[in-house]
């Protein structure tokens, strides 16, 4: 009786660890294609243009997002952001969708909006400092989190380094409210700077033509 409860419990724990690599082994597999997807689709957006100069990229679902800056001869700093959704169908690669944007130095942050039928891409930038238009002076801040606030009333939070661009993609179309910025025990506000609904402009433009 106690060999065969060895036994049994022998087989329990060969399960169990067999069953532990496989729910790691999809994630990692996952991990692994987002990269690899990333890596060519990166390879392939800077054989079409030098223009545009990719400061950070993530994938999701067989697209990747691009978040580039462009300066103006002789300058050292981003006049302008844009975002790409770069897909890949079979082994190429399009750009599907694209926005040009302000940056957002006078008030100390930026959001924009680029929505498709599939993918809603949220990004700016932030500074070290904000506007207190009130009272007419600006206010040092260290922005740690960024709170998208959607219109069905759900909410996601994301890490931002601060002084810093940033993009955040979500899977299908969702209606952006607001944005607010985190710093210590305040909190900043989209919609506290700016009358202009997110999704208003959220729409792509034109890719014809992009790279010539």
């Amino acid at each position: 009786m106690k060999k065969k409860y060895i036994a049994v419990l022998l087989c329990a724990v060969l399960f169990c660890g067999l069953m532990g690599c496989a729910s790691t082994e999809a994630p990692q597999n996952s991990a692994n294609g987002s990269a690899s997807l990333l890596q060519e689709a990166t390879n392939w957006f800077e054989s079409q243009t030098s223009k545009y100069e990719i400061l950070s990229a993530e994938a999701i679902n067989d697209s990747a997002i691009f978040l580039t800056g462009t300066k103006n001869p002789g300058t050292d700093e981003y006049q302008l952001l844009q975002v790409f959704i770069v897909d890949k169908t079979d082994n190429s690669f399009e750009v599907s969708a694209w926005k040009d944007a302000e940056r957002g130095l006078a008030a100390g942050f930026s959001v924009h909006v680029l929505a498709t039928d599939s993918l809603t891409v949220v990004f700016g930038d932030t500074f070290d400092s904000i506007l207190d238009f009130i009272n007419d002076k600006r206010i040092d801040v260290a922005f740690t989190e960024a709170r998208i606030v959607f219109a069905d009333g759900e909410s996601e939070t994301r890490s931002i380094t601060g002084n810093t661009p940033y993009v955040f993609a979500f899977d299908g179309v969702r209606a952006v409210k607001d944005v607010e910025f985190i710093s210590g025990d305040l909190t900043i506000k989209y919609s506290d700077f700016f009358s202009e609904d997110l999704m208003e402009a959220s729409e792509t433009l034109d890719t014809a033509d992009l790279f010539n």
